[in-house]
C-alpha cells in the first residue's frame, strides 16, 4: 500500500486548484454571452463556435504539452507554468480588443496554451495515488477542480452585473497569472513512483522508461485505448452540454436572471459531492472485484441520463429576475421548498449529478491502469484531442438546433442519450479490463532497477 505523504498531499491540492484556474478560464463567459451578442452582433452559433473552437484549441494542443514533456522528461512543472503564464497574457490583450474576430481568436489561443493541464495533471495524479485509490482521488480532483466553472460563472456574472463583461477578463488574467506561480511551486512526485511504492527519496530506486515512435504506435493501437477512447467522445457530451448550454436553458426555459441561473444550478448541483461517497464505494468494490470498475461506469452513464432527462422534461418556471446574491438566494430556496413539483424536478437534476460526478474519475482510473507511466499523459491527451472534438461538436450542434428550432431543450436532451452508447461500450470494455491491468504491472515489475 503506498503512503500518500504529506508533501504529495500538498502537491495534489495545488493540481487541484490547477483545474479550478482552469475551469475558470474555460467557463467564465458564459454569462457573458447576452453582453457579447450585443457587443460584438454574435447569434447562438457564434457563440457555439466561440466555445467549441477554445475546447478544441485545448483538446488539441494537450498532445504538444505531452509530447514534451513525456519524451523529453522535462519537467512537468515548468511547462504547467509557462502555459498558465501565456494564457494569463493572451486574456490581459483581450481586454482591450473591439475586432469579434480577433476577440474569439485570442480566446481560441489561450485555451490551446492551458492545453496542459489535463494530461499532465492526470498524470501526475496517477504517480501519487495507487490503483486502488484513484477513482477517488480523481473524483476529488474533479469535483473540487470543477469548483472553478462555478466560480467562474458567480464571478461574472456578479462582475458583469456590477461593471462589465470586460472586467471578467481582467480577473480571469489574475488567476490566470497565479495558476502559473502554483505551478513553478509544485514539488513533482516521481514518475511511476504510486505503482512499486517508490518515493522521490528512494534514489536507489527508479523505473527505466522508454518512449519512441514504436511505442507511441503500440499505445494508438491498443485495442483497449482505442475502445476507451471511443466511449469517452460519447461519454463527454452530455456534461459539455450541460455545462454550456445548461445555462442557458435555465436562462431562458426557467425565465431567471443569470444571478439566479447561477443560484439555482449551484443548489441543485451541490449532488456532486456526495460521488465523492460514491467514488469510494467503486474503489472497494474494484478491491474485491477488478472488472466492476468499468461496469459501474456502464450502470452510471444509464442512471444519468434517466434523472437528466427527466429534468428537462420537467416544465416549470421559477420567473426571478433579481440580480442580488442574497435575495435571490432565498427566493430559489423557497421556490423549491414550497412548490413540490419544483422539489422533485430539482432532484432529479440533483440526483443525476451524484450519480454523474465518479464518471470521469472512473474512465481515467482505467486509462492510468491499462497504460505504463510514461504512456499515460500522451495515452490521455490522444483522449482528450477527441474529446475536445466531440465537445466542440455537440456544442455547435446545440446552438445550431436552438436557432433553428428557437430553444435548447430538445437538443439537449438529444446530446443526454450520448450516455446510452457511452454506457454499451464501458461493458466490451469490461471483459479484457483486468487482463490489460495485470500486464501493465508485469512489465512494471521488470522494468524497476
Amino acid at each position: 500500500m503506498n503512503k500518500v505523504d504529506r508533501s504529495e498531499i500538498f502537491t495534489f491540492i495545488q493540481i487541484i486548484s490547477l483545474f479550478i484556474v482552469l475551469n475558470y478560464n474555460a467557463y467564465f463567459l458564459v454569462p457573458s454571452f447576452e453582453a457579447l451578442k450585443n457587443a460584438f452582433g454574435f447569434s447562438d452559433t457564434h457563440l457555439g463556435f466561440l466555445s467549441g473552437g477554445y475546447l478544441f484549441a485545448n483538446g488539441f494542443s494537450t498532445i504538444l504539452w505531452s509530447y514534451l514533456s513525456e519524451t523529453k522528461f522535462t519537467s512537468r512543472k515548468y511547462i504547467l507554468s509557462l502555459s498558465f503564464v501565456i494564457a494569463g497574457t493572451l486574456i490581459l490583450i483581450d481586454v482591450f480588443i473591439t475586432s469579434p474576430l480577433y476577440f474569439s481568436l485570442i480566446i481560441i489561443l489561450s485555451g490551446f496554451s492551458l492545453g496542459s493541464v489535463l494530461p499532465l495533471g492526470f498524470s501526475m495524479i496517477a504517480d501519487i495515488f495507487i490503483s486502488e485509490e484513484r477513482t477517488q482521488a480523481y473524483t476529488l480532483w474533479y469535483t473540487f477542480g470543477g469548483f472553478g466553472i462555478t466560480l467562474g460563472i458567480a464571478i461574472s456574472s456578479i462582475v458583469g452585473s456590477m461593471l462589465s463583461w470586460r472586467h471578467t477578463l481582467l480577473i480571469d488574467a489574475l488567476f490566470l497569472f497565479i495558476g502559473g506561480l502554483l505551478a513553478w511551486l509544485i514539488k513533482e512526485p516521481v514518475r511511476g513512483g504510486a505503482d512499486l511504492g517508490l518515493k522521490s527519496g528512494h534514489i536507489s530506486q527508479r523505473i527505466e522508461f522508454i518512449i519512441d515512435a514504436k511505442a507511441i504506435k503500440t499505445m494508438i493501437t491498443n485495442k483497449l485505448n482505442i475502445l476507451l477512447i471511443i466511449e469517452s467522445s460519447f461519454q463527454v457530451i452530455p456534461d459539455t452540454v450541460l455545462l454550456i448550454w445548461g445555462f442557458q436553458f435555465v436562462v431562458r426555459e426557467l425565465k431567471v436572471s443569470s444571478v439566479a441561473a447561477l443560484v439555482y444550478l449551484s443548489i441543485v448541483g451541490t449532488g456532486a459531492f456526495g460521488g465523492i461517497i460514491l467514488a469510494r464505494l467503486v474503489d472497494k468494490i474494484y478491491v474485491r472485484n477488478r472488472k466492476m470498475r468499468p461496469l459501474t461506469g456502464a450502470l452510471f452513464c444509464l442512471l444519468s441520463a434517466l434523472f437528466f432527462i427527466l429534468f428537462f422534461l420537467s416544465n416549470f418556471r421559477l420567473e426571478i429576475y433579481d440580480k442580488d446574491l442574497i435575495v435571490v438566494f432565498f427566493k430559489v430556496i423557497t421556490k423549491i421548498i414550497t412548490n413540490p413539483y419544483i422539489l422533485l424536478a430539482s432532484s432529479f437534476y440533483f440526483i443525476g449529478k451524484f450519480i454523474n460526478t465518479p464518471l470521469g474519475p472512473i474512465k481515467e482510473s482505467v486509462l492510468a491502469d491499462i497504460n505504463l507511466p510514461e504512456h499515460r499523459s500522451i495515452m490521455k491527451s490522444f483522449m482528450i484531442i477527441i474529446e475536445l472534438l466531440s465537445r466542440s461538436i455537440s456544442t455547435l450542434i446545440v446552438g445550431l438546433l436552438s436557432d433553428l428550432i428557437c430553444g435548447v431543450k430538445i437538443a439537449i436532451i438529444c446530446m443526454l442519450l450520448s450516455w446510452v452508447i457511452a454506457s454499451f461500450l464501458w461493458v466490451i470494455i469490461s471483459k479484457n479490463y483486468r487482463i490489460a491491468h495485470d500486464r501493465v504491472q508485469e512489465e512494471l515489475r521488470k522494468r524497476i532497477i
